[in-house]
């Protein structure tokens, strides 16, 4: 049911409007559990906000916002969205003698959890292109009563997390950084020698750089621990092997720099989720097929 909201700073038609998912929905779907439509006036304002079990999305239709979270202090402008972790400190109000007419939704759902990490890390605002429509779209999937609407609203929602994650991500200093030659270097080593016994001691001498910065560096720049880049070297070729040989699995594993074919087969089957002879069974099958 809609409520109109009478605080004293939001206009009188401002409204909010509750929603309670099935406790099923809740474990399998990103789910809305209230969302509105608030045109502020100068002094309205959330101060300090925490500990709900909720993320909120926030976006701009006319005027400015101020959102502060993680220790920044963000406009808000027209055309922009953003997300707050609820369980964590944080604020939004109207920009000092501004109006702000935004829309909202606290939403929630486990499989969002951890994909959202990421956009929390590096928080930002980001340009929502869909604008009020994907808002309008969202209240009436869910004034449908259709048993699918909760569905629909969650395929919704990741979508747009989807768009701003990659906008922050491309627009954070870790991602936006160009790869140096130092890494680009490490890089060529793996790819050149992943056959050889590749330890950190002999990788930091062949580019004279200390453990702790290349460590450092080459996480920062790929997203992996050196050790983690080297397996997948390794798993890429012993995959391709794999596929398009009829070597055992044991001169596989030595081929590719894999010190014991038992070694080989633990890491392949956690980084794959099959063992060796299955991948090389399902990709024989499909090719006869």
């Amino acid at each position: 049911m809609r409520t109109i909201i009478p605080y004293a700073y939001l206009k009188e038609d401002s409204w909010a409007e509750d929603f309670t998912p099935s406790q099923e929905l809740r474990q399998k779907n990103m789910y809305v559990q209230c969302m509105g439509h608030y045109r502020s006036l100068p002094g309205y304002g959330v101060f300090d906000r925490s500990k709900l079990k909720s993320y909120l999305l926030l976006y701009t239709s006319h005027g400015t916002g101020i959102v502060r979270y993680m220790g920044k202090e963000i406009p808000l402008p027209p055309g922009y969205a953003t997300l707050i972790d609820c369980s964590v400190p944080h604020s939004y109000f109207c920009a000092p003698e501004e109006y702000w007419d935004f829309r909202w939704i606290h939403f929630g759902g486990t499989c969002i959890e951890g994909y959202l990490s990421d956009y929390m890390d590096n928080w930002d605002i980001a340009p929502n292109e869909q604008g009020t429509a994907f808002f309008q779209g969202i209240y009436e999937q869910m004034q449908s009563n259709e048993q699918t609407s909760y569905i629909t609203c969650s395929t919704r929602l990741i979508g747009l997390c989807s768009d701003m994650l990659v906008h922050v991500l491309k627009n954070s200093d870790a991602t936006s950084a160009r790869i140096s030659p130092m890494v680009n270097s490490a890089i060529d080593l793996f790819e050149e020698e992943f056959q050889s016994d590749l330890d950190l001691t002999y990788i930091c001498d062949k580019l004279s750089v200390s453990k702790y910065y290349f460590l450092r560096t080459f996480k920062q720049q790929t997203g992996f621990t050196p050790n983690d880049y080297l397996i997948t070297v390794r798993l890429n070729h012993a995959k391709a092997l794999l596929r398009s040989t009829t070597m055992t699995i044991e001169e596989i594993a030595l081929e590719c720099g894999f010190s014991a074919s038992t070694y080989f087969i633990q890491v392949f089957k956690k980084r794959e989720a099959v063992t060796p002879l299955h991948y090389r069974k399902f990709f024989l099958e499909s090719t006869a097929e």
